[in-house]
């Protein structure tokens, strides 16, 4: 066990409402752990991250993002948007609504120039739903629905703080009512639960993308759902030294230099679920402050995606944009684990992955009913 492993342990041990005596814990299904807190922290980049030059690029690539999406969805008339603090307990509690409306006469610097720095540390693993093989693409909506939501990424030396080109992004989340695709999930909704085999060629909310020459990859998704025992959160992991391939994926030679989650405002979430499809997720709701990997997080770093609505409610969709800072030296590829894998014939689930045990998913029969994806 790795010391970042026994703090986790501890921490959470000490964590109100995570620990009772005389009562048997149950880890979460979807659990990822920390895997290494050993890494730089972006903090001393704050100067470059302000460079005129460096802030003009960031404006102005965010603010482009920004004007296509309000562009595309008709969106007309004021913007609100949403600020990220630096306190633990701001992060986690406060509403960062901004205290006044933006109009279209806003300058875009007024909007975007926010660093969005973060190391998202401690590192995590990429839990048991990760999928090998997605392809290279932009749009992950695929035939879910939901809140529209454009998340751009930007990846950047922690040590030299310079941007990374053509770093392979790749991210998956759960859709509206808390189910992953690619992979046979487990599902909970209400007293029905098992495991959801159908969803094995499905792709949504997850893909690639390469960063562009200022580090930063845009994917056009859906805000996630929640599911019982997490936070509401999107996966990440960064590629380095990989290729693209003819078939739209990218190659197996590079290595795997950063897995974090990234997580959302509890306001936020609060406004995304009354609306449906939404409202029609029986999970349980786990709020920020009630998960201890995202507390942890937390202690030392903001992982919390920078926002603006492109209207006057989340249904006119949202632009979110965070910035992580990745070890370049870093590899944790041989630690990866996937539940399941893509080729040319589709979704093959792991026999000796996380998600399965002895050729049928733990704990239930060797063919549960399926159950189709919602939302």
């Amino acid at each position: 066990m790795t010391w970042a492993r026994v703090f986790l342990c501890l921490f959470l041990a000490l964590q109100p409402g995570l620990s009772h005596p005389g009562v048997e814990e149950t880890v979460p299904l979807h659990a990822a752990k920390p895997v290494d807190s050993r890494i730089p922290h972006v903090s001393q980049c704050h100067g470059t991250f302000q460079e005129p030059e460096f802030v003009k690029r960031t404006i102005e690539r965010r603010h482009g993002e920004f004007e296509r999406l309000r562009k595309a969805r008709g969106i007309k008339g004021r913007a609100l948007p949403r600020r990220q603090l630096s306190k633990l307990d701001e992060y986690l509690n406060k509403n960062h609504k901004a205290k006044k409306p933006f109009t279209e006469d806003t300058k875009p610097a007024e909007l975007f120039a926010d660093d969005g720095a973060c190391m998202a540390a401690p590192l995590v693993s990429e839990g048991p739903l990760y999928v090998q093989g997605e392809q290279i693409r932009r749009n992950i909506t695929d035939n879910e629905t939901g809140v529209p939501m454009a998340l751009e990424i930007q990846v950047v030396d922690a040590k030299t703080c310079a941007p990374i080109p053509y770093a392979a992004v790749d991210i998956w989340g759960c859709n509206t009512t808390g189910v992953y695709s690619g992979v046979w999930s487990f599902y909970r909704q209400g007293n029905d639960m098992g495991y959801d085999r159908s969803v094995i060629n499905s792709t949504a909310l997850r893909g690639i993308q390469f960063t562009d020459q200022d580090g930063a990859a845009v994917f056009d998704t859906f805000f996630p759902g929640h599911y019982e025992g997490r936070a509401t959160h999107i996966h990440v992991m960064i590629h380095l030294n990989t290729s693209r391939q003819a078939n739209k994926t990218i190659g197996t030679s590079g290595r795997v230099a950063h897995i974090t989650q990234i997580y959302f405002d509890q306001s936020l979430i609060t406004e995304v679920e009354k609306i449906p499809p939404y409202t029609e997720n029986t999970q349980v709701l786990k709020k920020n402050n009630e998960d201890g990997l995202l507390k942890i997080t937390t202690l030392t770093d903001d992982p919390f995606m920078r926002y603006v609505m492109l209207g006057d409610g989340v249904e006119d969709g949202i632009f979110s944009y965070i910035r992580l800072g990745v070890d370049t030296s870093a590899d944790y590829t041989a630690g990866v684990q996937p539940a399941a894998w893509r080729d040319e014939t589709g979704g093959h689930q792991k026999l000796d992955g996380p998600m399965n045990d002895g050729g049928s998913p733990p704990f239930l029969p060797p063919n549960p009913t399926p159950k189709p994806v919602k939302g």
